[in-house]
């Protein structure tokens, strides 16, 4: 999930009161806002999601 799935959640759910996290909102090296989806990218799109997700 990117960042602007979280805006897109706010918005079609405005009176949830719990916030929406991304995996990404843990990465103690704060590499980016969110990890870009694979798919339809290629084999090296896929590796660097893995890598971001196995660390």
């Amino acid at each position: 999930m990117e960042p602007f799935h979280r805006e897109a959640l706010a918005a079609i759910c405005p009176e949830n009161s719990a916030p929406v996290l991304l995996l990404t909102d843990f990465d103690p090296q704060q590499r980016g806002p969110g990890i870009e989806d694979p798919m339809n990218q290629g084999i090296p799109a896929f590796e660097q999601c893995y890598s971001r997700l196995h660390d």
